[in-house]
């Protein structure tokens, strides 16, 4: 096979994925999707205005979630999403079709991956196969949330940094200012952020690296640092007193344990141990589950078959990708594939340490990250000749995918 054709399919593939995106994002409606509403409201906070309030804020109570207690303004760390996607959406006259101009932000951003993926198929399917990898992917980008951003620049990062050749600072300064994004960004992707300011210190050197966290940390900085201090150290704190007063009462801190209480809120304080929760409770399979598709408010699922086919294909090529990396395992090429091995074992923990604290939850969105470490370690462990990944791999990721997005999620969120 000559290596246009492989491009060409990738770029069919992935244009056909996107469409479905598009449709999605076109004709779901706003309450359809977790926390959308949550996020739209927050957003719209944006339009005049660049930074997050205090906890404290007067206008806080007004956008809080009715039932948790709790809004998007509050997050930690403080998401420069809000007022990026505000102003965007505001900048190409969405002003008066807010939800929609912030869903197609969210489409335009998933359309630039998809096309860094085709610019480089011919070289190398693997961008293109992170894409493909699962539906749940297309999904959080047909329609406006907090996990499409984050995952957006830990791709992009992930081709900057791990692209075979020299890091010069052509691609190390595009690449701190997005890693500075991320870290403003969800926490659940910072050892990713960690992960490829250790990968530079392995292709370019302990002082590449170090210059890059250090315009890392320019970047974040500030807005961390001013959260922290407008909040008076205490953001947490607050943020319980507000759930506290302005929660539903099955959510309210002062409840917990008690008959009526929700029961999958903050099982550590309820004296529920994290391996309790990971052996007695549904956590593994909600989360793998959700992983591979589930739409709505992740009760909209696939017949067991398709998670089981989709669980044999994922182990079949990681499987394949560790006999095709295999070859000369310098302590370097060790190196790097034990830094990915702990950059995703610290994702995994995350995702359980977050429902074992905060809410029992397992959405498989959580373990996003795993994507970018993947495809940054298969870059690096590739060199400079990436392998080449057989042409029927994106496609039947596409067609498992497409089974999944179109015929068993959009029908059911169709008005």
């Amino acid at each position: 096979m000559n290596a246009p054709r492989p491009g060409r399919l990738a770029g069919i593939l992935l244009l056909l994925a996107g469409v479905q995106v598009l449709v999605m994002a076109l004709v779901s409606p706003l309450n359809a999707h977790p926390d959308e509403e949550l996020h739209v409201t927050t957003a719209r906070f944006f339009l005049d205005r660049w930074l997050p309030p205090a906890a404290d804020d007067p206008r806080v109570p007004g956008h809080l979630d009715p039932v948790y207690g709790t809004s998007y303004l509050l997050a930690s760390p403080p998401q420069i999403l809000y007022p990026l996607a505000a102003k965007s959406a505001r900048l190409f006259g969405f002003s008066n079709r807010w939800a929609l101009g912030l869903r197609l932000w969210s489409v335009a951003a998933f359309m630039v991956l998809a096309a860094a993926a085709w610019r480089l198929a011919p070289r190398t399917l693997l961008p293109a196969v992170c894409l493909l990898w699962t539906p749940q992917v297309w999904y959080v980008f047909s329609y406006f949330n907090s996990d499409a951003f984050p995952f957006f620049l830990s791709f992009l990062i992930a081709l900057l940094v791990g692209w075979p050749g020299p890091t010069d600072w052509r691609r190390s300064a595009p690449a701190a200012l997005l890693l500075g994004l991320l870290l403003l960004a969800k926490h659940n992707y910072w050892p990713f952020a960690a992960f490829a300011v250790l990968f530079l210190a392995l292709r370019s050197g302990p002082k590449r690296a170090l210059a890059v966290a250090g315009l890392t940390a320019m970047v974040a900085a500030p807005l961390l640092v001013r959260d922290a201090v407008i909040n008076r150290f205490e953001k947490e704190e607050r943020k319980a007193a507000l759930r506290e007063e302005y929660a539903a009462d099955a959510f309210k801190p002062s409840r917990l344990g008690t008959p009526g209480a929700d029961p999958g809120l903050a099982l550590r304080a309820q004296g529920v141990s994290l391996a309790d929760m990971l052996t007695q409770r549904p956590w593994a399979r909600r989360i793998t589950r959700s992983f591979g598709g589930a739409y709505g408010h992740m009760d909209i699922l696939a017949p067991p078959a398709y998670y089981i086919i989709q669980a044999v294909l994922f182990t079949g090529l990681l499987l394949a990708a560790a006999i095709a990396w295999r070859r000369g395992w310098a302590p370097a090429r060790l190196a790097l594939l034990l830094l990915a091995v702990l950059a995703g074992a610290a994702v995994i923990l995350i995702a359980a340490l977050f429902c074992w604290m905060y809410d029992f939850q397992p959405q498989g969105r959580y373990l996003f990250p795993l994507l970018p470490i993947f495809l940054l370690a298969g870059l690096g462990l590739s060199g400079d000749d990436p392998r080449r990944i057989p042409w029927p791999v994106p496609l039947a990721l596409f067609l498992l995918g497409s089974y999944s997005f179109a015929l068993v999620g959009l029908p059911r969120l169709w008005p």
